[in-house]
């Protein structure tokens, strides 16, 4: 069986020798193909220029491929190489940039899965007619808050818009005029956030839509002064489910049992 064995010297390929192939007592060198990968990353622009695109390709995907090599693996002939760049955290800004300059829907899809996205490059993104590149945007953790709430408000497709109601870096003055302005699927949607500040699940205990009213009612986070306000509401499962909450005070809860 062919092995590897390191000796002793040199950098690259010089490192790396195949054993039990020599021909004529010439032990052949490793490729720089097969040997990149045990190089350290600020040494592989060294021989990116002579792997294969293979090779290239899966050097751009690396994360611990450096910046520079990135912006010049941006330039590479082999178009899919630059879809590996668009979507390595690694890639500077500037190139990320760039790219954002390209009408190519698979590399503006990696842009928008890049948590190191440019602001302005995802707010450019949120224009697309593509619900692949919308919805990459809206499941991306570092999504600008604007870029969420442009999403939520005219995303493609209704999913993009739930993605992005739910997203944790969705605006508190967004949720508050949701509240007490958006369409009921909104106000649902919001409501099914755990994190849902206080605040705005008081602003739905008066919704005209009973549903909306016992979501809020069961909400964890409906705060105590609502739930006393939703123990009168003229619907019994409303009134049940706030009777239920547990963060209503025994003393209340007792009350409220009584009186029914």
């Amino acid at each position: 069986m062919k092995t590897l064995a390191r000796t002793g010297g040199g950098r690259g390929t010089n490192q790396y020798r195949r054993q039990g192939s020599s021909s004529a007592g010439v032990e052949p060198r490793l490729s720089h193909s097969q040997s990149w990968k045990y190089w350290p990353p600020e040494q592989w622009s060294a021989v990116v220029r002579d792997l294969p695109e293979e090779d290239r390709l899966e050097m751009a995907r690396h994360p611990a491929c450096p910046p520079n090599l990135l912006a010049r693996l941006s330039r590479d002939p082999y178009w899919i190489v630059h879809y590996a760049v668009a979507e390595n955290a690694n890639t500077p800004k500037s190139t990320l940039r760039r790219l954002g300059t390209r009408d190519d829907p698979y590399v503006m899809e990696n842009l928008a899965r890049n948590v190191n996205c440019p602001r302005d490059i995802q707010l450019k993104l949120t224009s697309s007619h593509r619900k692949t590149v919308q919805g990459a945007l809206a499941g991306n953790p570092n999504c600008d808050p604007a870029a969420l709430v442009l999403l939520a408000e005219s995303g493609v497709d209704q999913d993009v818009a739930y993605t992005s109601l739910r997203h944790p870096r969705l605006p508190l003055s967004h949720m508050t005029t949701i509240a007490r302005l958006g369409p009921g699927w909104q106000r649902s949607t919001i409501l099914r956030r755990p994190d849902l500040p206080a605040t705005v699940v008081a602003e739905m205990v008066q919704d005209s839509n009973p549903e909306i009213r016992h979501m809020a009612a069961k909400h964890p986070n409906c705060p105590a002064a609502a739930l006393e306000q939703l123990l009168r509401d003229k619907e019994l499962f409303v009134r049940q489910a706030a009777a239920d909450h547990p963060d209503l005070s025994p003393a209340t809860r007792a009350m409220w049992q009584l009186a029914q």
